[in-house]
């Protein structure tokens, strides 16, 4: 019987993962009640999450953009690719 991360990953075909806005500097605040995490604890939020989801086999990354249409975009991109390898 494998690890518990290991059974968490198996229950994913994939992982897109999406950066913190926090790593350019971006307050992720907005309002959200939910988001008390200062910009530093974002961070390493963000690269605590990453190390473990990137050690699924099918994980894509998705880097913070200053534009979040741009970074949603490429986000939708990924999940077509992934959608159309299933198909």
């Amino acid at each position: 019987m494998g690890t518990t991360l290991e059974k968490e990953l198996s229950r994913y075909d994939s992982v897109i993962f999406f950066e913190t806005a926090a790593v350019g500097g971006v307050s992720i605040e907005g309002g959200n009640p939910a988001r008390i995490e200062s910009i530093e604890e974002a961070l390493a939020l963000d690269h605590k999450l990453k190390s473990l989801w990137s050690q699924h086999p099918n994980f894509v990354f998705v880097p913070h953009n200053t534009s979040f249409i741009k970074k949603i975009t490429a986000g939708l991109d990924a999940l077509a690719k992934i959608v159309a390898q299933h198909h």
